[in-house]
Parts: C-alpha cells; sequence; structure tokens
C-alpha cells in the first residue's frame, strides 16, 4: 500500500493479523468453550472460564490474608508469663542503665566496687531460681545432683519442659542473667582492678623510663647548710 504525503510516496507494509488461537477444551467435559478468550464458556456443562479465574483470584487472596493473620495472631496468643518474663529481664537492664548515670566516670573505684557487687548479686540471685528448681524437680529426676544448681544446662532443659509451672525460677534467673549482662555492658570500670595487680620488674623500669623521659621523677631534697 503506498500513500502519497506532500509529493512524496511512502510505502505502508500492513502486518497480517494475529492467528487465531484454536478452540480450547474445558477442563471438566473437555468439549470446545464459547468464546475462549472471553467468557470461556461451556454449554455441555456449564463451565465458565472467566469466573473460574475469578475464583482462583479471591481464593488466592483469602488464602495470603489468612497466613497474615495467623503470623500476627501468634504473637497476641503468647502465654502471659512469657511477656512477664521480657519485663524481668528488662527491669536488670534499665537499672543498670540508670546507675551508669548515676555513678562517677569510668575508672573509679566506686563505679568498679557497684559493678562486681551487681554481678555477685546477679548470681547469687541466678544461683538461688536454680536451686528453687532443682528441690522441686529433683524428686522425679533422680539425675540430678547438687553441683547441677551451680550452672546445668540438663537442669535448664527440665525447667522449660515444665513452664509455666515454673515460671517464678525462670523470672528470678532472667532478673539475675540482666543485672549481670547490664553491669558488664552498662555500668563497667572493671578495668580499675587492674590498678592493683603487682607489676612485673620490666613494667616498673619501663614506666621509670617514661617518666625520666617526661622529665619528672621522684624530687631529691639536698639539704643546705
Amino acid at each position: 500500500m503506498t500513500l502519497e504525503t506532500s509529493g512524496r510516496s511512502v510505502d505502508v507494509v500492513q502486518t497480517p493479523p494475529p492467528p487465531a488461537k484454536a478452540n480450547e477444551s474445558c477442563p471438566k467435559c473437555g468439549k470446545d468453550l464459547i468464546d475462549p478468550n472471553g467468557l470461556g464458556w461451556c454449554k455441555d456443562c456449564g463451565y465458565c472460564k472467566s469466573l473460574a479465574d475469578d475464583n482462583a483470584k479471591e481464593l488466592l487472596a483469602l488464602k495470603r490474608a489468612a497466613g497474615m493473620a495467623k503470623a500476627g495472631g501468634a504473637i497476641t496468643v503468647l502465654p502471659l508469663w512469657f511477656w512477664v518474663s521480657l519485663l524481668f529481664f528488662a527491669i536488670g537492664i534499665f537499672f543498670s542503665i540508670v546507675m551508669d548515670q548515676r555513678l562517677p566516670e569510668s575508672g573509679t573505684l566506686q563505679r568498679a566496687m557497684w559493678a562486681t557487687l551487681q554481678v555477685l548479686v546477679g548470681y547469687v540471685v541466678v544461683f538461688l531460681a536454680q536451686w528453687s528448681a532443682l528441690v522441686t524437680i529433683a524428686p522425679e529426676e533422680p539425675s540430678l545432683s547438687y553441683k547441677d544448681s551451680v550452672l546445668s544446662f540438663k537442669l535448664w532443659v527440665m525447667i522449660m519442659k515444665r513452664l509455666p509451672e515454673l515460671r517464678e525460677c525462670l523470672w528470678t534467673a532472667l532478673l539475675g542473667l540482666s543485672l549481670m549482662i547490664g553491669s558488664v555492658a552498662f555500668i563497667g570500670g572493671f578495668e580499675h582492678w587492674f590498678g592493683y595487680v603487682p607489676k612485673t620488674m620490666t613494667e616498673r623500669e619501663k614506666e621509670l623510663a617514661r617518666t625520666r623521659k617526661s622529665g619528672g621523677g621522684i624530687p631529691i631534697v639536698v639539704p643546705v647548710e
């Protein structure tokens, strides 16, 4: 086909229309569908392709919504003792942050003493929680002994299996653990204790050399007659 524009002839190539799709069979009875590219209706069994596609999309959307609701519901249905456990752990961390703001700067004796004492208190609290659990579980588990009250992975496996009955032991242990973690992570100051460690002869000579180099040292008093 040729078109003339402004005295020029332009050849226009016409592309052939796309071939018609072959008849599509009904997935139920196998007969040909009427208007397979549109409605897709089967006059023999009443199947409708477009309606089936819409139903499939709605079913997929419902499944996705149900999955999201299930994931959100899993959080809301967590037992109360679980949230109380997080609260007890948060108490020790919050207490350590507050004490970090109130204590003197790092490296002082007061901060080092408080941090060390808090670690010891936290360990005692954990020990008491484990001892209470051991006394409760021991009649049912002959394999347990007194040494399991110090630190035992086996004991804690048994405690977890007996939740929420032993939830108080879990809460107490989490409080003590958070006190120890908070002392190390937020309060600190343990390096102060290294100043009391006796120095070796080599370290003393190096320190004396640095003092002389900087112009310091021990003053010598010379009597004047």
